[in-house]
């Protein structure tokens, strides 16, 4: 097997068991299950290096370790001693730019995008299985975190879309068919999103699909066929069972908060910006941000939005570096394949949209899908520096 290919299909493996570990799985309680997949991020590259030189996306590469600069001053920063939690967040952001190193070519992010995709099935199957056990009468994701596992299926959505797309424009004699299995498993995400009761991730799946729609509007110049596809069985969504418990998390009287997110963010603001200057400009320190909510809400740590985590914690710096990674991908979208594109583009809203109402750059597969995102759209640039 070339370097290469074992690079991307270790992140791919990586993220699929990630997926699963986090929802499926859930129950399972394995130390150091991905260890190993950590030092294959950094033992292969290496091995690339001394065969056939790795590929270094510059321009990600750069601002992916400047972001690691500010979260390792933010260490020093911190008023609280180091320990495991400081030691995860490292490495939680480490693995953007390994991540962006894994994939060195297109079958590298085919690898990817198939691990996403075969991912939403068990995923949604889980789902099912949990609302229908409980009579469909509560939030599907009963032994995990439901907006950990909406997160989740929300990232298989442009991977399926990206797939779906390359087969309906393909030669393939059984083209239809893939199709409409990828029009369907995209009904069966949402609707799994729609089970796992999660507001701000519900909006998140709306945000993708609608901007991956946009991009195929304007590569077509027409809605695309697939587009009416989904509307069909999408029309169903609303009497299917199950959907009454999120409708019910519409009505309750902390929709105006946001569930008490809009409470939160203006405590937490308010209380940032009584700080000096080098508090703004490059934050208060890791993990300051969760003793600041505690001061306000005795109960609650999480500032439920990423950019306010990061500007907390690492200022104005860390959010304009963090923006700039989101935004970099959709500046050179117009340069890929449609199907490439509807990766990327899918991935970065998915990921700035969920961002918007939890603390997703905490995550590991954040920093992993931005990372995937980077990558697909500097496969195909001219300034890739092979090393």
């Amino acid at each position: 097997m070339r370097l290469e290919a074992l690079s991307a299909g270790v992140l791919a493996i990586y993220m699929a068991a990630f997926l699963m570990y986090d929802t499926v799985l859930v129950g399972w309680l394995v130390s150091g299950l991905f260890y190993p997949f950590y030092l294959a991020f950094v033992m292969v590259p290496v091995a690339l290096l001394v065969t056939t030189g790795v590929r270094l996306q510059v321009v990600p590469l750069a601002l992916f370790l400047v972001f690691v600069a500010v979260v390792a001053g933010g260490v020093v920063r911190a008023q609280h001693p180091p320990n495991f939690d400081v030691v995860q967040q490292l490495v939680v952001v480490l693995l953007g730019p390994l991540a962006l190193i894994q994939i060195q070519d297109r079958g590298g992010l085919r690898a990817v995008r198939a691990a996403l995709t075969l991912s939403a099935v068990p995923l949604v199957a889980w789902t099912l299985q949990a609302a229908w056990q409980q009579g469909f009468t509560g939030r599907a994701a009963v032994a995990s975190d439901p907006n950990v596992a909406a997160f989740y299926l929300v990232l298989t959505l442009p991977a399926v879309a990206s797939w779906g797309h390359d087969q309906a424009v393909s030669r393939d004699r059984g083209r239809r068919l893939k199709v409409a299995l990828a029009v369907l498993l995209i009904v069966a995400v949402v609707y799994a999103v729609v089970l796992q009761a999660s507001r701000g991730l519900l909006l998140a799946a709306a945000v993708t699909l609608a901007a991956m729609g946009v991009l195929l509007l304007v590569r077509y110049r027409r809605p695309p066929a697939a587009l009416w596809w989904v509307s069909l069985p999408a029309v169903a969504l609303p009497w299917l069972p199950g959907v009454n418990v999120l409708a019910e998390r519409f009505t309750t009287e902390r929709v105006a908060s946001g569930g008490l997110r809009t409470l939160i963010w203006e405590a937490t603001l308010a209380a940032h910006t009584q700080g000096g200057f080098w508090d703004a400009f490059i934050g208060r320190g890791m993990l300051e941000s969760r003793a600041m909510v505690a001061g306000a809400f005795a109960t609650l740590t999480s500032t439920h939005n990423a950019f306010l985590h990061v500007l907390v914690e690492y200022g104005f710096v860390g959010v304009v570096v963090m923006t700039a990674l989101l935004l970099l991908p959709l500046s050179r979208a117009g340069r890929l394949p449609t199907g490439d594109a509807l990766l990327a583009v899918g991935l970065v809203a998915a990921l700035a949209a969920a961002a918007m109402t939890l603390n997703t750059s905490e995550t590991f597969l954040f920093w992993v899908a931005l990372g995937v995102a980077n990558a697909a759209v500097w496969l195909h640039a001219s300034d890739g520096m092979r090393s």
